[in-house]
């Protein structure tokens, strides 16, 4: 399945979405945002997946937004631009921040701007250790503005999310893990194997408890990306969804279970 600067490889129960580099750079312009939302749609709704991990498809996992589109966009009318490319963004960290299975960033390489906010709202992410973190696509300061302080500052605090922004700086993948954005760094050939490993443990676990431990532990984080991206449907599944995703797990678990013979 592919399309767009996106593609979706399914094995097993794990979906892994790659973002497909253009011209060596793995940058978000209109088009890969919307292949990007049609990727998601696909994995959030496929009953066979059970977890999905997303990653860069060459040697960075995203380097923003695409600076020539940014440029243009900006050169046309500035106050229209920045909006259209914020509510695109938005658009998209909600649909990531909504798929019901737990989602896995195996960040690699250059995560800026766009990029950091995508990573920022996966459940869980596996960081190399020669990871560029930074708030800003460029020096010109392409940022996401309030969608990215709304997935950075639940995680390393309103202070220092505000000092990222307003600085532009780098920051280290060592520096994510004492911020706590991160549990571990490992060195980069490792990155995508720990992460479709994390994948293929969670996607042994019945479906409803995966989805049920995700809401419960995206908590006030959640609610607070839900305020900032302007409400609509709710950051993570929706209860209607979750039950009719619930029913069919429970009915599978049962059917298994009356597979084992009596005594075992």
């Amino acid at each position: 399945m592919t399309g767009g600067g996106v593609c979706v490889e399914l094995t097993g129960a794990v979906a892994t979405i790659l973002l497909e580099p253009v011209d060596r750079a793995t940058a978000l312009d209109s088009c890969t945002r919307a292949q990007l939302l049609l990727a998601l749609d696909r994995v959030a709704s496929d009953a066979r997946v059970r977890a999905v991990v997303l990653s860069g498809g060459g040697h960075d996992f995203c380097d923003g937004h695409d600076l020539e589109e940014y440029a243009r966009r900006l050169a046309r009318d500035p106050h229209l631009g920045l909006r259209e490319i914020e509510a695109q963004t938005a658009q998209v960290v909600h649909a990531l921040a909504a798929v019901p299975q737990p989602v896995i960033a195996a960040v690699r390489g250059r995560c800026v701007g766009e990029g950091l906010a995508l990573a920022l709202a996966c459940d869980l992410r596996v960081l190399a250790d020669d990871t560029v973190l930074r708030t800003s696509t460029s020096v010109i300061g392409a940022s996401c503005g309030g969608v990215l302080r709304s997935t950075l500052a639940p995680w390393v605090g309103e202070e220092r999310a505000r000092e990222l922004l307003l600085s532009g700086r780098r920051f280290s993948a060592r520096e994510a893990v004492e911020w706590g954005l991160v549990a571990e760094v490992v060195p980069t050939s490792h990155v995508l194997d720990l992460a479709h490993g994390q994948a293929a443990m969670i996607a042994r676990l019945p479906a409803a408890a995966a989805e049920s431990a995700k809401v419960m532990l995206a908590g006030a984080a959640a609610v607070e990306l839900e305020r900032a991206l302007g409400g609509g449907a709710p950051a993570a599944l929706s209860s209607a969804a979750r039950s009719q995703r619930y029913s069919k797990s429970t009915a599978a678990t049962r059917a298994d279970r009356s597979s084992i013979p009596a005594g075992r």
